[in-house]
Order: C-alpha cells, then sequence, then structure tokens
C-alpha cells in the first residue's frame, strides 16, 4: 500500500506528496500541519527540511529504510521504519502530535 493511501485511511484529509526536497519546502509555505518525511528524497538529504519543521514547531515523523542511528544530527522526531503499517503509522503520528520533541528519540 502507498504511504498516501495509508494517510487517508488514517483520516488525513489532504495530502502533498514532494518527490524533491524544494517541493517540500514550497510545502511549508502552504501552511502544513503535520509531515511524514524520509532522510533522503531522491538522492537529497532532509536535514535542512527536518530543521526548519522543528524550528517552525511543525509535527513530523520520519519514515524511512535507515535506521535513526544512522542519522545522530536530525531533530528528534518518531522513527517508522520501511515498510510501515497503518498501525506503525498512526501511534508515530499520535507519538508526534501528544509529546514535544524533547521526549522524542
Amino acid at each position: 500500500m502507498q504511504m498516501k493511501d495509508h494517510l487517508t485511511d488514517l483520516g488525513c484529509p489532504e495530502t502533498i506528496i514532494a518527490t524533491r526536497v524544494e517541493k517540500a519546502f514550497v510545502a511549508l509555505t502552504a501552511g502544513i500541519q503535520f509531515a511524514v518525511i524520509d532522510v533522503s528524497i531522491a538522492g537529497e538529504s532532509c536535514n535542512e527540511l527536518a530543521e526548519r519543521l522543528a524550528m517552525s514547531r511543525i509535527p513530523f515523523i520520519y519514515v524511512s529504510g535507515y535506521q535513526p542511528g544512522d542519522f545522530p544530527e536530525l531533530p528528534a522526531a518518531p522513527w517508522v521504519s520501511k515498510p510501515a503499517s497503518e498501525e506503525q503509522l498512526m501511534e508515530a503520528i499520535s507519538t508526534a502530535l501528544t509529546q514535544p520533541s524533547s521526549h522524542l528519540r
């Protein structure tokens, strides 16, 4: 199942898919309320994107084939390993929405 389908099933009314980091930054200006990011999009690092989300206090989660220990410099956020189930996504989203980032990872 595709990520967008999982998010729709979880009740997300609108999903913006950014296939490039620059498109993800454009989405930030659209007033997003939550983000699901990988540590790399099309071979580009998402470190700056994650930092901007954290500084903007926009809750987010990582969904990645990498392990969280591989990227200790990233801002704290729930981490889900690919392939992700709806249950794993729901738990991570709930955590991101209810806990301050200083208590994560």
